[in-house]
């Protein structure tokens, strides 16, 4: 499965590529909108994950907007809590999934496990 990671944080993104790829995904980093935008819109992604603190919801929407038909998940500020209506805000503009600091990265492999395999994504 390929996802596209969305990072502006080079360490976090470096770690969470670590993370997906011994997991056996194919991943893509990049570290802002504009790069995400134009890959996701020339080569088909199985799952989004943006980690762009307050850029991602409008992200998010653009990509929807763009025809992106694949499955998003939003994940908040490494460093803070998110505020506490992100994850709505997430949903309403398409995300199928919204993680909050802290997280646990085992955490983060379960839910895209179940995004990339359930089978209403399948």
């Amino acid at each position: 499965m390929k996802i596209l990671l969305v990072d502006e944080d080079q360490s976090s993104g470096t770690l969470l590529t670590e993370a997906f790829t011994t997991n056996n995904y194919v991943v893509n980093l990049v570290t802002d909108g504009e790069t995400a935008l134009k890959i996701a819109r020339s080569c088909p992604y199985d799952l989004i994950v943006l980690n762009l603190f307050s850029k991602s919801l409008k992200l998010c929407q653009l990509l929807r907007l763009g025809g992106y038909a694949g499955s998003i998940m939003m994940m908040s500020q490494l460093s803070e809590p998110a505020a506490p209506d992100e994850c709505a805000q997430s949903f309403r503009l398409g995300a199928n999934d919204c993680m909050t600091y802290p997280y646990d990265i085992s955490e983060v492999l379960d839910r895209i496990y179940q995004l990339l395999y359930s089978p209403a994504s399948l």
